[in-house]
């Protein structure tokens, strides 16, 4: 095959469409409806993404309290447990040094 014949062969295969200028305008008012609609949906999407955000540093915030807030009670419990052992010890030592244990 020649040269031409390849090319003309290959302009065959591709459709080619005529549309007049009413209906170009239509296709691109339409085009510029969905484009605007997409944008409007990126900004929407933006905007409920730096909300999102926000509400995560407020979340982890209060749980980064909530933990200290642990950590003090803990402490505390700590305190009492050693309290509740020194009584128990306290007094089975009273008992003893009043020789209690000696008429059981």
């Amino acid at each position: 095959m020649s040269e031409d014949e390849t090319k003309s062969q290959s302009f065959d295969r591709v459709p080619v469409y005529y549309t007049t200028v009413g209906e170009a305008e239509t296709l691109v008012t339409a085009l510029m409806t969905r484009v605007e609609t997409l944008e409007l949906s990126m900004r929407e999407m933006v905007t409920e993404r730096a909300v999102d955000q926000e509400k995560q540093k407020f979340i982890e915030d209060r749980f980064n309290r909530l933990d200290l807030r642990l950590v003090k009670i803990e402490g505390h419990v700590s305190r009492l447990v050693w309290l509740i052992i020194a009584t128990i010890i306290g007094t089975g030592m009273s008992l003893i040094m009043r020789g209690g244990l000696i008429t059981l």
